[in-house]
């Protein structure tokens, strides 16, 4: 079950991994970041790596992307250390403005960032078929199509919110990573656990596999696997749903089964920080840190379909210290690579990088550019748009006070 740890990068091994243009000159990560280990930005020299060079067809194509489609995208523009907004189209519930607060909390936390313009995609991965140097949240393993960043899970996703935990009242990510930290640290031991393999989560589309998986783990002794039902949703985090276990509760089980979604999952990460061992199968979407997950280093790896779910989890039974070491090593993945720090290191990584091969911005910012600041007070339905100019939000009439327009009030 166990095996080797996986390759170690260096920063002399990342620089040779790029062209001539990322090389040219040096790089000055906030100094926090190098701690984090050349390893966890391997991913972005991977992903960087196809697109030193547009043709004029694809660059005809990624030009403007944002404003022609219209849905769940973003086009931000850094110019001399400040971040504008050029296009902003909402995605599903709250994930666009999360995004926008992440950018914001590295630039003002780690500042000299060079000049930049990214279009950043806030769909679960409908750009697959689409190979151009947007930034993604997730791509498929063996296919990969634009470049990966930290989801908006690791801000806040207020709209899954448990209303029936008492344990948690926010997903926001450094509230989430503390708790997890306390409560379910090192010092959170494994036997007081329940020996049970757990499980709640809501249907996708993904042609039964779920139903698949919660028919295979129903086979296993001790298993508690359901589905729940969502029925209202809000970004205050006033959320209706029967049936739903908060993150921080699912760490009273020893073992935690993880399920893919229609494309990727976010929760797995939330699995590993509870220091319970997370079963799973083998990935098919991916996110940014995702290929620093070993199989039997990190997690216990089922077979498709889950159909290997019963032997292994008796063969985990049997060797339950050495089932409570991969939990650990899961675990301390996930409190290294996946810290709030880390995960922003992530974020100035990415777009110092990405400065270096991304076509540079042309021409001015434009009338209907705002700055970051700006974008994020605007309401959850606006819309901004390089072409058209911002859009949505409600007008207030404001009347004045009648007691502003007495004499008496500006002179004594």
């Amino acid at each position: 079950m166990l095996r080797g740890t996986p390759c170690r990068w260096t920063w002399s091994v990342l620089s040779i991994l790029l062209t001539r243009s990322l090389a040219a000159r040096p790089l000055h990560p906030p100094d926090v970041c190098v701690h984090s280990g050349a390893e966890v930005y391997a991913q972005i020299y991977r992903d960087l790596a196809p697109y030193g060079a547009l043709d004029a067809q694809h660059f005809a194509f990624y030009d403007g992307f944002c404003a022609r489609r219209q849905k769940a995208c973003i086009r931000l523009r850094i110019v001399n250390g400040a971040a504008y907004v050029l296009d902003m189209f909402p995605g599903y519930q709250s994930r666009h403005r999360s995004t926008l607060h992440a950018l914001h909390r590295v630039m003002s936390r780690f500042g000299n960032l060079p000049d930049v313009e990214v279009t950043i995609d806030l769909t679960d991965g409908e750009l697959q078929n689409i190979n151009l140097p947007i930034l993604v949240i997730t791509h498929k393993k063996d296919a990969p199509a634009g470049i990966l960043y930290p989801d908006f899970t690791f801000y806040s996703w207020p709209e899954s919110v448990c209303p029936s935990s008492e344990t948690e009242t926010s997903h926001n990510y450094d509230h989430l990573y503390r708790l997890f930290r306390e409560r379910w640290g090192v010092r959170a031991r494994w036997l007081n656990r329940s020996d049970t393999l757990f499980w709640r989560g809501a249907p996708v589309e993904d042609q039964g596999a779920r139903s698949v998986a919660l028919q295979q783990i129903a086979a296993v002794e001790n298993s508690d696997a359901k589905f729940i039902s969502w029925k209202a949703v809000s970004s205050t985090g006033q959320n209706d749903v029967q049936g739903c276990v908060g993150l921080l509760e699912q760490c009273q089980y020893r073992y935690l089964a993880f399920l893919a979604g229609t494309t990727y999952s976010s929760r797995i990460k939330y699995q590993l920080l509870c220091g319970s061992l997370v079963l799973a199968e083998e990935p098919r979407f991916v996110e940014w840190w995702s290929r620093l997950l070993v199989p039997g280093v990190h997690y216990a790896q089922v077979e498709k379909n889950w159909a290997t779910v019963q032997p292994l989890m008796q063969l985990l039974r049997q060797n339950p210290k050495r089932a409570e070491a991969v939990a650990r090593q899961g675990q301390r993945l996930a409190l290294t690579a996946l810290s709030p720090t880390a995960v922003d290191c992530y974020w100035w990584m990415l777009l110092a990088l990405s400065s270096r091969v991304l076509p540079p911005a042309t021409g001015p910012l434009g009338p209907n550019a705002r700055p970051l600041e700006d974008a994020l007070l605007l309401p959850e339905d606006a819309t901004l748009s390089s072409l058209q100019g911002l859009k949505g939000g409600v007008s207030m009439h404001v009347a004045p006070k009648p007691e502003t327009q007495e004499p008496t009030t500006y002179y004594t």
